[in-house]
């Protein structure tokens, strides 16, 4: 696996640890407020290397760390207040 706090340059490599029929990673703490970026390499015994998340576009997963901030939240099950 590959990471980086978004901002934060060059992307370093964690070793995965296989665990049964899983496998772990652990992502250094990071402080509240980043973003981290990462990707997963695996090598099938064919040799041919699967990456996850496999677009070209978009080539990290991101996660935030810390409390999230709720800006606004609606479902619009009981019509849309406010919205015509």
């Amino acid at each position: 696996m590959v990471w980086r706090r978004r901002g934060g340059g060059e992307l370093a490599s964690i070793p995965l640890v296989a665990s049964g029929e899983t496998s772990r990673a652990t992502i250094p703490t990071q402080p509240d407020g980043s973003v981290v970026e990462y990707r997963v390499d695996v090598t099938l015994s064919s040799g041919r290397v699967q990456t996850f998340p496999a677009n070209p576009a978009d080539p990290l997963y991101q996660f935030s760390v810390g409390s999230p901030v709720a800006i606004w939240c609606a479902d619009f099950e009981a019509g849309a207040p406010g919205w015509t």
